[in-house]
């Protein structure tokens, strides 16, 4: 099959690093700042990803409130309807859906988890009917609703023309190294 995807998108993270800066510190800043620029350069592709949510044809549930049983059960038979592999699906949710599932038993209390005490202690409730659980800030919002997404991981397709690769290189008018 042959998948047309539009390239929408360019993003890049740069950064100079002034010579005087470099000497005054004990540890490599330049580490610290690549770090922290891919991991902006993740959060906007999942960010990204999730916007996506606008394409889906199939939604189940009512915004603004949380996602009841029947809800759930119905998202899991449209994937089982369109021939989705069980491996590799996976509920995202945003923080305030995950607080609010803390509070029913079904998602917390050991009778429905068989996972101990330790969703109370821990917060970690894993996942319901063989579907695990993601929480992300990144959950895209209609208008101040959170839009969670039941999903298979080929649900949505990003391309990535290139890795990601450093280029450095030095700016006499700044006396730094830029990156």
């Amino acid at each position: 099959d042959v998948v047309n995807l539009t390239v929408n998108a360019d993003y890049h993270v740069a950064f100079l690093i002034e010579d005087i800066t470099n000497a005054q510190v004990a540890y490599r800043i330049s580490e610290e700042y690549k770090e922290k620029g891919a991991y902006g350069l993740s959060l906007q592709l999942d960010t990204d990803i999730l916007g996506l949510y606008t394409n889906v044809t199939q939604t189940v549930g009512t915004l603004g409130t949380i996602p009841s049983n029947e809800n759930f059960l119905r998202a899991i038979q449209y994937l089982d309807d369109a021939n989705a592999p069980f491996k590799d699906r996976a509920f995202i949710m945003n923080p305030s859906t995950k607080s609010a599932f803390l509070n029913i038993d079904r998602y917390v209390d050991q009778d429905f988890t068989g996972m101990g005490d330790v969703p109370v202690k821990t917060g970690l409730f894993g996942q319901r009917y063989g579907v695990p659980f993601y929480v992300s800030t990144n959950v895209p919002l209609s208008g101040v609703n959170p839009v969670n997404q039941l999903i298979h991981k080929e649900t949505y397709a990003a391309a990535v023309q290139k890795n990601i690769e450093l280029k450095t290189g030095y700016v006499i008018q700044y006396t730094s190294q830029a990156y």
